[in-house]
């Protein structure tokens, strides 16, 4: 099985699976020659240049194609839409992003969303693409993507791994790594989401390079990942939401992948993701399964989403798009349009639920600062606030730190407003509202 994972076939486990599953049996014995079959499909991709209003957004793109969209997309939506430098790849290519924003005097909270950081995930950067280009034909007519620019900005790569990414349109069509040269140029390639500093090449990574998992020399030694993780250092405090889109196996993953214990907020995640997976179904009737990376598809470290929850950004997920195994990473160009579509609920689902965080007037994360909680949710409802003098107004909260309640210590998200008439003495927002959000765990 091990001479099967040389990135050549769509097999990959882990040390702690010790046998292919019952369910996966037919497809694992139909896998020897996939390879072959998914370069037939790689010859007969078509790929040229098209302007941005006949971009088909159906067909999988080289990256000088993606980047001259990007460029053009940027000046066709020039006031809500900028391109932006993030760093150099090993091989010293440039890797660029998106930021797509609203004029505001208002500060608003930052979602990233990554795709790419894999190779072979086509289907991945296909997504990004169709995200940016559904946020901005539709937020002047969309009361729901208007309200969520008007509230969030985004910042999206459409392929974070180029050099790989153009090595598996010229040379391997399942390429996984980067394309970093190891041990004298004798193996190349680094998993990128195995190299961030998350229990580093603890469990689920190796530290030979030949493997499909190199977690490369160190923690974030690749240019790569160090172009990302200062970025996302560099807004930290105003990034809500880290999306990181892969395939495949129709999945919505939380952290983490290194370890059983659970982020402080897993509950909050985990219906937040089974929401978003509901809504992806309603869309194509396509399942998605729900969980922690651990729980239900192997152990990983050094994974982005794991760091990124690590930094102290409140939802971090993974998404792993389309299919479940019959096309694998080579998923048909028939397949991008339901694909984008369905995951485009799933995320839009996500920001929805996270609107307690920035939905004006009632909550966004301030910065942090010590306060006095209140100690029980009775004593919060009936109390008043500055100023106010309806019963159950809410008190302007600032988050706190380790903040005692009821003998249990938590981490307070911040909560500020006010009613219709702009006074900020009290919250319109009445307690126990799906928006309210007081007893939120970060």
């Amino acid at each position: 099985m091990a001479a099967l994972a040389n990135g050549r076939y769509d097999w990959e486990y882990a040390d702690h699976i010790s046998a292919v599953p019952a369910e996966s049996m037919f497809d694992f014995a139909n896998r020897g020659s996939l390879y072959e079959q998914w370069q037939e499909v790689v010859d007969k991709t078509e790929s040229s240049w098209r302007s941005l209003e006949t971009y088909n957004y159906n067909k999988y793109h080289r990256i000088e194609e993606i980047y001259l969209w990007m460029n053009q997309i940027s000046e066709k939506y020039k006031d809500v839409v900028t391109q932006h430098f993030l760093g150099m790849t090993y091989e010293n290519r440039t890797m660029y992003y998106l930021k797509i924003s609203q004029p505001s005097n208002n500060s608003k909270k930052i979602v990233w969303m990554d795709c790419g950081i894999h190779a072979r995930e086509w289907i991945a950067s296909a997504f990004c693409q169709w995200f940016v280009k559904e946020i901005l034909q539709s937020y002047k007519d969309n009361s729901r993507i208007s309200r969520l620019l008007g509230n969030l900005d985004f910042y999206v790569l459409p392929v974070l791994n180029v050099d790989g990414y153009i090595y598996t349109w010229t040379t391997d069509r399942v390429w996984r790594k980067s394309r970093s040269s190891h041990n004298n140029g004798t193996c190349f390639g680094t998993d990128l989401n195995r190299n961030f500093n998350a229990s580093w090449c603890s469990i689920g990574a190796s530290k030979n390079c030949q493997d499909l998992t190199f977690c490369g020399t160190g923690p974030v030694s690749e240019p790569e990942t160090k172009a990302v993780s200062s970025f996302i250092e560099s807004k930290k405090e105003d990034i809500l939401c880290f999306l990181t889109i892969h395939s495949y196996g129709q999945l919505i993953l939380t952290p983490y992948g290194y370890t059983q214990n659970k982020s402080s907020n897993y509950e909050e995640m985990i219906q937040i993701a089974q929401k978003a997976a509901d809504a992806l179904k309603a869309k194509h009737g396509t399942s998605y399964r729900v969980g922690s990376s651990i729980d239900i598809l192997y152990a990983t470290s050094g994974s982005s989403r794991d760091w990124a929850q690590d930094i102290g950004i409140p939802f971090s997920y993974t998404f792993e798009l389309r299919d479940t195994g019959k096309h694998g990473f080579v998923l048909p160009e028939d397949q991008i349009e339901p694909t984008c579509e369905e995951t485009m609920e799933a995320v839009l689902s996500v920001l929805d639920d996270a609107s307690p965080f920035w939905q004006k007037p009632c909550c966004f994360l301030g910065k942090l600062e010590e306060v006095p909680i209140l100690q029980s949710k009775k004593q919060f409802s009936e109390s008043r606030t500055s100023g106010g003098s309806s019963k159950g107004a809410l008190p302007i909260i600032k988050r706190g730190r380790q903040t005692e309640e009821n003998g249990k210590i938590i981490k307070m998200v911040g909560i500020q407003g006010g009613d219709s008439t702009g006074s900020k003495n009290k919250m319109e927002t009445p307690l126990g509202s799906a928006r309210y959000r007081k007893f939120r765990q970060l």
